[in-house]
């Protein structure tokens, strides 16, 4: 799978993450008709930067999000107030964007190979490999396959989880999923609410690190953006 190249030869900048760190790791921002990974020991920070990202997407256009999860989701009062912070039209976010669940494997499989038949300009998967039983680790190769496929004809963003090994924290996924991102950054929590960028992958970058915030990636209040009291009664 190839990035769309634009008239410089280079793939052209389409989501730019509003997180400086982040968007100078990046060369600007997420390439167009690119596969582009973030990923954490923390899927807190991973879930907040997706959060952000599916405002930023679905403000430009129709977005699909896979959201594969045994409990919670997006939340729609951290993606109203993210709309806000970032002076995104919250009636177009909620028009464009997409979302469905899966509680398996093959629904993974089964969501994301129909997304690829939808017409969206993007699609973010957030925690493709939960479901694979790593006893039959080839599975995974199944969902790396489905991942390709919907980054043929769109902009794709994975949010995933990772495990330690001997190289230290790698993603979810395995060799071949490796190979197939186009750009990874992996997402280091540390002390004091700071998390280290580190631009693992890119095909025209270097590798290289940046100081964020958990606040730059959307870390509002736990109490912002909840419903008023009347909404309860």
């Amino acid at each position: 799978m190839l990035p769309l190249a634009s008239a410089g030869g280079r793939a052209g900048v389409i989501v730019r993450t509003g997180v400086e760190g982040l968007d100078r790791l990046l060369g600007g921002g997420i390439e167009e008709r690119s596969l582009t990974e973030f990923y954490s020991p923390s899927v807190r920070i991973v879930g907040l930067l997706y959060h952000r990202i599916a405002v930023l997407a679905s403000a430009k256009g129709r977005t699909l999000a896979v959201h594969v999860q045994d409990f919670g989701g997006l939340d729609p009062y951290m993606l109203r107030s993210m709309a806000r912070r970032i002076g995104a039209d919250w009636r177009t976010v909620e028009e464009n964007l997409m979302v469905a669940r899966a509680f398996k494997l093959e629904d993974a499989l089964d969501l994301l190979s129909r997304a690829s038949r939808e017409e969206s300009e993007f699609a973010l998967v957030f925690d493709p490999y939960l479901h694979v039983d790593w006893r039959e680790a080839w599975t995974a190769t199944r969902l790396t396959q489905a991942l390709r496929e919907l980054a043929a004809d769109r902009t794709v963003v994975s949010f995933n989880r990772c495990s330690l090994d001997g190289r230290g924290w790698s993603p979810l996924g395995g060799t071949y999923h490796a190979h197939s991102i186009h750009a990874v950054v992996r997402l280091d929590p540390r002390p004091r609410g700071l998390v280290r960028a580190t631009l693992v992958k890119h095909p025209s970058r270097p590798q290289a690190s940046e100081w964020l915030t958990v606040g730059e990636l959307g870390g509002a209040s736990p109490w912002e953006g909840l419903p008023r009291l009347s909404e309860w009664l």
